[in-house]
């Protein structure tokens, strides 16, 4: 069970948003945390905003370039965004913020893989899913929204 602090999670974004987190830290985990502040800070459609330019951004001061094939995923990023928003409606006004991140981070998003349940390796792996948002192959995105 993933465990982090208002301290930790407040330094692990900041640093993120300042472009100065070394890139080992840029784990999948970091992503949920980022994730979530974005979704929290902005909802979801202003939320998936600020993530996209944000990751451009930070792969562009990491020396990583955004192309067909490293760098920004547009649809890995909106899958994410969806399922955190998903996950905090679930849960509403049950947690403390802190709580809400928690809750995040240990639901089944934090297994880097979970995406292939909704994707087929060949369509997460097309240049049309990298440059825009495309729809699963494999099983539909919780109806709830």
């Amino acid at each position: 069970m993933a465990s982090v602090s208002k301290k930790e999670i407040d330094a692990l974004v900041n640093s993120f948003l300042e472009r100065s987190l070394p890139r080992s830290r840029w784990t999948h985990q970091a992503h949920l945390i980022v994730g979530t502040a974005m979704h929290l800070r902005y909802g979801l459609e202003k939320g998936v905003a600020a993530m996209r330019d944000g990751v451009v951004q930070y792969n562009v001061s990491c020396g990583v370039e955004n192309t067909l094939t490293s760098g920004y995923h547009e649809t890995i990023t909106v899958f994410y965004m969806i399922m955190i928003a998903y996950k905090l409606r679930t849960v509403s006004g049950a947690f403390s913020e802190t709580g809400k991140y928690m809750h995040i981070l240990n639901s089944e998003l934090s297994r880097p893989g979970v995406i292939n349940e909704y994707y087929s390796k060949d369509l997460i792996c097309s240049d049309q899913a990298r440059k825009s948002w495309v729809d699963p192959d494999l099983q539909d995105l919780p109806h709830s929204f």
